[in-house]
């Protein structure tokens, strides 16, 4: 009799020829990805919460830019961790934007801010919400970064490590 247990197999005797099938199970990453990359129908709408290719994020709001891409709306509050993997990030050109759900924005380089902590290792950026901008209404973030080759690529998750 076979026993398994954490990936291995014990077979305490054996006599005789033995026969093993294994079969491989394809199982779905340990993580819910919130990029949602279809694309925005009014992209220099703050509040237009969806995906927009060839934008940037201004001093003042949401700008046509070649080469640029302003990341879906994410829901947070401070304490989240939100990692993103797949885009190109530039710490000192780069934005993010906070977004309340009725009014108030907070547009700010990567490299200059308190609400925030942005570090990266490799291809993972993993931002910690310290703090949120006074906003009404629920808050959002969006990120912009350098568009991706394949936009099928690009995972943002909360609160989720990504595996």
């Amino acid at each position: 009799m076979a026993n398994y247990s954490k990936g291995k197999i014990a077979i305490p005797a054996v006599t005789g020829n033995i026969v093993i099938n294994i079969t491989a199970v394809a199982s779905a990453p340990a993580y819910t990805n919130l990029a949602n990359t279809t694309e925005s129908s009014d992209p220099t709408n703050m509040r237009d919460w969806a995906w927009k290719t060839g934008y940037r994020i201004t001093s003042s709001g949401y700008g046509a830019q070649s080469g640029k891409t302003i990341s879906n709306a994410i829901k947070v509050q401070a304490g989240d961790v939100i990692r993103i993997k797949g885009v190109t990030i530039t710490k000192s050109t780069d934005r993010y934007a906070f977004v309340g759900s009725t009014s108030g924005n907070s547009l700010q380089y990567y490299s200059s801010t308190t609400n925030l902590t942005y570090a990266v290792s490799g291809d993972l950026h993993t931002i910690t919400i310290n703090s949120l901008p006074n906003h009404t209404g629920d808050c959002y973030i969006s990120f912009a970064f350098d568009t991706p080759a394949d936009k099928t690529q690009v995972v943002i998750t909360k609160n989720e490590p990504i595996v």
